[in-house]
């Protein structure tokens, strides 16, 4: 039962790529704004806990991506 594994083509690679770079951008971004605000508003304290609500929220941005342009779209209107 030898079966062979299907090469993903150029625009699979492209796209796994993109999602990648898109995943190694905002989760750093996200965490890095809020653990930012957190010890602007609160302390250190506040930076801790917003910095893990923004690690929360961009792995959440980060696994679907269409999210982050909904939200960018209704913050434009």
């Amino acid at each position: 039962m030898d079966q062979k594994k299907k090469k993903p083509g150029i625009f699979e690679r492209i796209e796994t790529f993109l999602h990648t770079c898109w995943c190694i951008f905002i989760i750093p971004s996200s965490t890095l704004a809020g653990a930012y605000m957190g010890l602007q508003m609160h302390g250190i304290g506040g930076a801790i806990g917003l910095g893990l609500a923004g690690l929360i929220v961009g792995t959440f941005l980060a696994w679907v991506p269409s999210i982050a342009w909904h939200i960018i779209e209704a913050l434009g209107h």
